[in-house]
């Protein structure tokens, strides 16, 4: 018979994989999304309950994140629907993690509201604090396609956004993924972070193809 611990280890990694599962949020203009692993020990799993995703059809335009002792225990995305024929919705966010109303250390935020994240990198610092976010995003002209031009965009600090947030300090940036300059319409629609030893080793993005319709 199996012991309770045993049992119990099971229900857990059961639960894990639930959380987890190929359910990506595919739909109508963006279309195979999967998941794609980045970071010295990519095969962690994020530390989130839930995986912090969107709906599916909503493009990221914004992230912030906040390291506990020995977990990233706070992501908030910021996300804009698209509406069809060049048009999106208000600007609107949700906050995941084990501690989701945490105030948060980084963050960036696009107000623009024809623009979608494509890629990002991260580092904590010794302090288990985030210390460096920065974004690329692309952006969608009156008629709905994504440019090919990618831009960046830094953190700012959540207390303080007159200064920004990004200190690559002496280890350099921790985890990465910008996407090439052309040839694809990739674009994030789920952030999944892991704060392992004071560094940011794991970064599980969703990512789809995004399709003028």
């Amino acid at each position: 018979m199996k012991s309770v611990q045993t049992i119990a280890a099971s229900l857990v990694m059961l639960s894990a994989s639930t959380v987890y599962a190929n359910d990506y949020n595919s739909g109508y203009y963006i279309t195979d999304v999967d998941v794609y692993k980045y970071g010295e020990r990519a095969t962690m799993v994020p530390e989130q309950p839930q995986m912090p995703e969107l709906l599916a059809d909503h493009v990221l335009v914004g992230i912030g994140a906040r390291a506990g002792k020995t977990t990233v225990t706070t992501i908030t995305l910021w996300y804009r629907q698209i509406l069809g024929n060049g048009e999106f919705g208000p600007l609107e966010s949700t906050n995941y993690g084990s501690k989701p109303s945490h105030e948060l250390e980084c963050q960036y935020v696009n107000t623009q509201d024809k623009i979608a994240i494509t890629g990002m990198e991260w580092r904590i610092n010794g302090s288990d604090d985030i210390a460096a976010l920065r974004v690329s995003y692309r952006k969608f002209d009156s008629q709905g396609n994504l440019g090919t031009r990618i831009y960046y965009g830094t953190g700012v600090k959540s207390n303080d956004q007159s200064k920004t947030c990004y200190d690559p300090g002496s280890g350099g940036i921790e985890v990465s993924y910008f996407p090439p300059a052309s040839g694809n319409t990739s674009v994030v629609t789920g952030v999944g972070l892991v704060n392992h030893n004071e560094n940011m080793d794991s970064m599980w993005l969703y990512r789809g193809t995004y399709i003028n319709r």
